[in-house]
């Protein structure tokens, strides 16, 4: 599958540190995805740049770097892509699995030929 343009996911966790709310925006061409995340955790809003971004197939996978008590945290995202929504495993450092079903929301100009 060969993806160009750009899509959002709106996501909820559940974590030890309380909901964490985030907006997704991704932008695709051919395998290589790249994109934003904007948090809002506890009132405290924060906007990370994508790294590691893939696309192959209906998988994506791509990583947040997240400074936590001044160390570097890693949390990896791999995702199944189904018509209107997105199946995430998330993967906080080396410990915590979480999985989750979110809604995309597609731009007009999301093309998958």
């Amino acid at each position: 599958m060969r993806c160009i343009g750009v899509f959002g996911v709106r996501a909820e966790f559940e974590t030890q540190l309380g909901v964490q709310k985030y907006l997704f925006t991704f932008q695709i061409e051919g395998d290589k995805l790249t994109g934003k995340a904007t948090s809002d955790v506890n009132g405290r809003k924060r906007e990370t740049e994508l790294k590691e971004g893939a696309i192959r197939g209906d998988t994506v996978s791509f990583v947040e770097l997240l400074n936590f008590q001044g160390n570097e945290l890693r949390i990896r995202y791999t995702g199944k892509l189904g018509a209107n929504e997105i199946a995430f495993t998330r993967e906080v450092g080396d410990s915590v699995v979480l999985t989750h079903r979110e809604s995309m929301i597609r731009s007009p100009w999301l093309v998958k030929p």
